[in-house]
């Protein structure tokens, strides 16, 4: 940000085991003038168009991790709980 340029930070793919310390970080973030995305904001808007050439590789990653990008009750029934699946 000294630099000039815009900064995002994905809030939905980290964290910490300590809620406080997470929110404390977030809020720091944002107060130096950061801006919190979600995965899946930053996957599209860095892919920019879904018939471009990386439009396959965008809905793929959307759809093996879908769970994770919904709001409200989901089933997850993925291992970490968040719905990411295991590495292959």
């Amino acid at each position: 940000m000294r630099e000039g340029y815009n900064v995002f930070f994905v809030v939905d793919v980290s964290s910490t085991n300590s809620k406080l310390a997470e929110d404390a970080a977030i809020q720091r973030l944002i107060q130096a003038g950061a801006v919190p995305v979600s995965w899946l904001n930053a996957l599209t808007e860095l892919g920019d168009d879904f018939e471009g050439p990386n439009g396959k590789g965008m809905m793929d990653m959307i759809q093996a991790n879908w769970p994770a990008s919904t709001v409200g009750g989901v089933n997850d029934t993925t291992p970490d709980g968040r719905g990411m699946q295991p590495p292959k």
